[in-house]
């Protein structure tokens, strides 16, 4: 007989879209049980391991049927069953904007820019924005508003995510 701690220490990150496709780590508080771990699973769907480190294994979330909580675990037994993790990975709708104002500013950077849209949600102190591949730290106004600080960029037009 052989027992294997799958018992989780970490989820990173704790959240994902409904479509799938979040890469998601799990910190196992045995560092020597990884490489047994074959499956993850994500409410009622299981997904192969897609690699695992020292006491870290990485999974790729499924695509939800609803935004919402779902329990998370890991399987040694090639998903047999599972350990749970006391933390839940939660889904939800990917956010979208509906106005940028202003549209423009210098490409030396600073303007203050406003965000408006849906499904913006935070579960740190830190928000963030991308223009073009420039990430900038922004301030959460409320899940339907955003303001960040444009970075320096040379002049064009650019996707903001």
């Amino acid at each position: 007989f052989f027992h294997i701690d799958l018992s989780f220490s970490s989820i990173s990150p704790m959240f994902g879209y409904v479509h799938g496709g979040t890469n998601v780590s799990i910190s196992l508080n045995d560092a020597t049980s990884e490489s047994a771990v074959t499956h993850c699973i994500f409410g009622q769907k299981p997904v192969p391991v897609i690699t695992f480190g020292t006491g870290i294994v990485v999974c790729r979330a499924p695509a939800a049927d609803i935004p919402g909580s779902v329990p998370l675990g890991v399987s040694a037994d090639d998903g047999e069953s599972f350990s749970m993790s006391p933390i839940p990975f939660e889904y939800n709708q990917p956010a979208t904007f509906t106005s940028i104002q202003p549209g423009h500013g210098p490409e030396s950077g600073g303007t203050k820019v406003m965000l408006v849209g849906t499904n913006f949600i935070s579960r740190s102190s830190a928000v963030s924005c991308l223009f073009g591949s420039n990430r900038v730290v922004c301030r959460l106004v409320s899940s339907e508003e955003l303001i960040c600080e444009t970075p320096a960029m040379r002049p064009g037009r650019y996707e903001i995510k």
